[in-house]
């Protein structure tokens, strides 16, 4: 038996001396302590089965992973004023508070994620899991755990949560403190509740927050304009820039021009002007958004290898939709200029769409 004397009056410093003393043995986290409170105390349900249910409903229901402090921390979040993982919040009479609203948190987090599939999220886009929490709070006080995933739901709504959640990752508006961010987006979210997801308010609260705020410059933006096909801060811009797209179907990433081209370097010396050759054969223009745009499947399957310029006629689509200036050549030979040119209007579409 090992004892440590400890005079102050705080179970937080209790548990973090049983943490460190504990460290040899099976290793037990904060969280695994506060569920033990948890599980002390609620009576109707075994809150360790439940929360391992959710976890694992959530993954099978679009395989993201989500652990025990995701889900207590929701808890807080929806119930308790202060939401810090300490154990003076975790009071047995919040406690059974979250109890007896389990079957509805349980609900709208599982909702919540099912949406998150829908919208074209998966377990590595959704780089911070923290980002669900607002998402859940508002589907929880505005009773949409029945309604918000599915596709009869609101097309406007769903089309906003996912431009929020895009912003938030593409600022890393979760890293750090995330507690102050969530208290501060809950608020917002509390002011509008019975209206839609308030993106723009949300964006305003934190405009002039030095740390966690949503504002992109042009050199930033810029420099996401590079990312490589496949990355997130490529499927970020993308789903930006199409939203439009129904993203619960099989989306592409298709190169405008296609890569074929650019994997065959002999060939390509032969159509590119020898000026422009090592410009088309860096990835950071061919293979990066500049030379991107999202597709969905069949559409993606049928263009194939097709030059862009006979595709685009064959398809009936002007400039303007593959967000190119109108006077811009789609012929493979003007592959500088036509990167060129979209660095510029995608830029001016990335600043207007925020």
């Amino acid at each position: 038996i090992n004892y440590y004397l400890q005079e102050e009056q705080d179970s937080d410093i209790v548990l973090d001396i049983f943490i460190r003393t504990n460290s040899g043995g099976t290793p037990l986290s904060f969280s695994d302590l506060l569920m033990s409170i948890a599980t002390a105390n609620w009576s109707k349900y075994d809150a360790r089965k439940e929360i391992k249910e959710v976890i694992d409903q959530v993954r099978e229901n679009g395989n993201f992973e989500i652990d025990k402090d995701f889900v207590l921390k929701t808890c807080l979040v929806l119930l308790v004023d202060n939401i810090k993982f300490q154990v003076k919040n975790f009071t047995q009479e919040n406690v059974r508070l979250f109890e007896d609203n389990w079957e509805r948190i349980k609900k709208c987090i599982i909702s919540a994620f099912k949406l998150f599939k829908r919208l074209g999220f998966d377990n590595r886009s959704f780089r911070a899991t923290r980002a669900a929490i607002p998402v859940i709070y508002y589907v929880y006080y505005n009773s949409l755990e029945d309604s918000v995933f599915k596709s009869t739901y609101d097309n406007e709504d769903q089309k906003s949560i996912a431009k929020w959640l895009t912003l938030s990752f593409m600022k890393s508006m979760f890293g750090g403190q995330p507690d102050t961010v969530l208290v501060t987006m809950r608020k917002v979210i509390k002011a509008n509740l019975g209206k839609p997801f308030p993106v723009q308010e949300i964006m305003d609260e934190f405009k002039d927050d030095a740390v966690h705020n949503y504002s992109l410059d042009a050199e930033y933006i810029k420099g996401m304009l590079h990312a490589q096909k496949g990355s997130n801060d490529a499927f970020y811009l993308l789903r930006l820039l199409y939203p439009h797209l129904d993203y619960s179907s099989e989306i592409h990433q298709d190169h405008m021009h296609p890569k074929s081209l650019f994997e065959n370097p002999d060939e390509l010396q032969k159509i590119i002007p020898a000026a422009d050759f090592d410009f088309a054969c860096d990835p950071q223009n061919w293979n990066s958004v500049l030379n991107l745009q999202n597709l969905d499947q069949f559409l993606n399957t049928s263009k194939q290898d097709k030059p862009l310029a006979k595709w685009a006629k064959e398809q009936g689509i002007p400039n303007t939709n593959l967000y190119i200036k109108t006077s811009t050549s789609l012929d493979i030979i003007d592959f500088k200029s036509f990167i060129q040119d979209r660095m510029d209007v995608l830029l001016q579409e990335i600043q207007k769409i925020i």
